[in-house]
């Protein structure tokens, strides 16, 4: 983990947005500082995207769609 100053990250902001995913920073100052950290990107596989999209279907109530389009064009 590196290391920076409050200072040097007011003067250069651009060095969080050049984290990669899975790095941290730490930020020193008098009160303690601070841990700033990029998260890790999650691969999803075409699998666990259907079964994210079923979990949200189920979770919803059902509606007639045609019913709703048509109340919109009354």
């Amino acid at each position: 983990m590196k290391t920076i100053t409050k200072r040097e990250l007011s003067r250069n902001p651009a060095l969080l947005s050049q984290l990669k995913p899975g790095e941290s920073i730490a930020v020193s100052d008098r009160e303690g500082g601070l841990t700033l950290r990029r998260e890790k990107r999650i691969k999803l596989t075409v699998e666990d995207m259907e079964a994210q999209t079923e979990a949200l279907q189920s979770q919803c109530p059902s509606m007639d769609t045609l019913a709703f389009l048509r109340e919109g064009e009354a």
